[in-house]
């Protein structure tokens, strides 16, 4: 789907037909949005395993970390310390 204005979002949510009518696209491309969050789910649950065994590494070696967490979308990992939180993110021209 190509990008559309605000002004032309709002009258597609102003009007009394599907996106499929209203776009001109066939029903058989679109997704539900149960669809699409069970993929993110699964985005999400292949993120958070590929850093388990490294994520209860950490926290045994330093008791004061409460939480890791990966996010693959901004490529950070981010620890929680108490009350304050760090992250790491990862330099795509460095590869680091």
């Amino acid at each position: 789907m190509e990008q559309i204005t605000y002004k032309e979002f709002r009258n597609f949510l102003d009007s009394d037909v599907d996106e499929a009518e209203y776009f001109g696209y066939s029903k058989e491309d679109l997704i539900s949005l149960k669809e699409r969050l069970e993929g993110l789910r699964e985005r999400f649950d292949i993120c958070e395993s590929r850093i388990e065994k490294d994520r209860e590494k950490i926290k045994r070696a330093y008791s004061d970390i409460s939480d890791i967490s990966y996010s693959d979308y901004r490529k950070t990992l981010t620890f929680d310390i108490g009350k304050s939180s760090y992250y790491l993110k990862k330099d795509e021209k460095k590869n680091i």
